[in-house]
């Protein structure tokens, strides 16, 4: 066995004797505060999203395929960006282009905007959504509207530092931040 195999199997251990020491067996923890708050630092403040590609793909390629079933959308213009706060992160997206049609193209928008509670773990974000919304408009006319549910599920989001840029990561889904 290998010394890394034979630390994750003793962290392994721990983490299963911790838990089973934990009243009701329920609970958790949570990262250092001292920890949290120079770790917070990097982040602080607004980026705007310089590349975003899902499985490869440009997320307006794929946003096409999925959200309007295949149909193209021509001249594509994507903007999203996030401002970090000491507790709270807003994410807005911006997609706007020419969705093609019988009757000749026609413009396509579609908003995304999200409040969420996060804080950083060693190698990612934790981020619960709070509130938030999504809208579509086809012709300047609103076509879908849809406002998040209530929800206390977080989620891991992979981070890493590429200079001075962040790259968050989920499965396929991947965006490069960058300072404006």
């Amino acid at each position: 066995m290998t010394a890394r195999k034979k630390m994750e199997a003793e962290r392994s251990r721990i983490v299963a004797s911790l838990a089973g020491s934990l009243v009701d067996g329920g609970g958790g923890y949570a990262i250092s505060t001292a920890f949290a708050q120079s770790a917070r630092r990097p982040f602080l403040g607004p980026w705007t999203v310089a590349e975003h590609v899902v499985d490869g793909l440009p997320y307006a390629e794929v946003h096409a395929l999925t959200v309007l079933h295949g149909r193209k959308l021509l001249e594509p213009a994507y903007e999203a960006a996030y401002d970090f706060s000491e507790l709270v992160c807003v994410k807005k997206v911006e997609l706007r282009g020419l969705l093609e049609s019988e009757g000749g193209p026609v413009s396509y928008l579609f908003r995304m905007a999200v409040s969420l509670l996060w804080y950083p773990e060693p190698r990612a974000l934790r981020v619960t959504p709070v509130l938030g919304y999504q809208a579509s408009y086809i012709g300047g006319e609103p076509v879908a509207l849809r406002e998040l549910e209530g929800s206390a599920r977080s989620l891991g989001i992979a981070f890493r530092l590429d200079g001075a840029d962040v790259i968050l990561e989920e499965g396929g889904d991947v965006k490069r931040l960058r300072r404006p």
